[in-house]
């Protein structure tokens, strides 16, 4: 205990949009979605296609029904296939099945999570000593709701250890590009406080609207992470922005 076990094999990865099968212009072809117009196999085989990029089994990956909440489900065997080749409905709650939950956390081997975003930010977790793991999608209706500690949370109530805990948190849209509205930024003061709006918001004449603001959602859950006890070295975070480096 205290040392992570040698023989311990996590397997993660972050992907692009290329290297599937998908033919449409407008998400070729790698695309993850179901609701954007391509016929379901196609899109469960970019799955598949991912999964043999990763090493990792295809029937070992479950999605989540993301609708921008906080909430984190905690899953293990049983779950297996979940959103993919097994309906939401099937394994959850129906009122969870309905409203959607956008993270979850799992202690069981030989389990991929999977979570999926085009401008939003992918956060993966574990804790290499208590073989614990988790992932979540945040929004910005998730990052100011706090989703990224909930994950933390989840993970630790099956025993994982803060200490531990690491979080890769990938590309999504950056300060560069996230144009967002004075309501919007109300909204990240009110909750978070100003503390943390003067790091991730900005006004500048470098952008083509400079009286608007701009927001930095990869920091921002950096710094929701730091101020739920994760250590600063323990987080990485992605530098691509998705808006910047839409060719990938």
């Amino acid at each position: 205990r205290g040392k992570p076990l040698q023989n311990l094999r996590i397997v993660h990865g972050f992907s692009t949009k290329h290297g599937g099968i998908s033919q449409l212009p407008y998400i070729s072809d790698l695309n993850f979605g179901f609701s954007v117009g391509e016929d379901r196999a196609t899109t469960v085989e970019n799955y598949r296609c991912f999964a043999r990029t990763l090493g990792i089994g295809e029937n070992h990956m479950l999605c989540a029904n993301q609708t921008h909440t906080t909430r984190v489900l905690t899953v293990n065997e049983a779950y297996r296939g979940m959103g993919l080749s097994v309906p939401y409905e099937q394994l959850l709650d129906p009122i969870i099945a309905d409203e959607g939950f956008d993270g979850f956390v799992t202690k069981t081997p030989d389990i991929a999570l999977v979570v999926r975003a085009a401008d939003c930010v992918p956060i993966l977790f574990c804790d290499p000593v208590n073989r614990v793991i988790g992932a979540c999608h945040a929004g910005w209706r998730g990052t100011v709701g706090g989703i990224a500690a909930e994950t933390v949370d989840a993970m630790c109530a099956i025993g994982a250890e803060m200490q531990h805990i690491r979080a890769a948190i990938g590309h999504a849209v950056g300060l560069c590009c996230y144009e967002v509205d004075d309501a919007f930024y109300e909204t990240f003061l009110h909750t978070l406080g100003k503390e943390v709006c003067n790091v991730i918001f900005r006004k500048s004449e470098e952008y083509e609207n400079p009286d608007r603001w701009h927001c930095d959602l990869r920091t921002c859950n950096r710094i929701l992470l730091e101020n739920a006890g994760l250590a600063a070295e323990h987080i990485d975070v992605s530098e691509h922005c998705t808006c910047c480096h839409n060719e990938l």
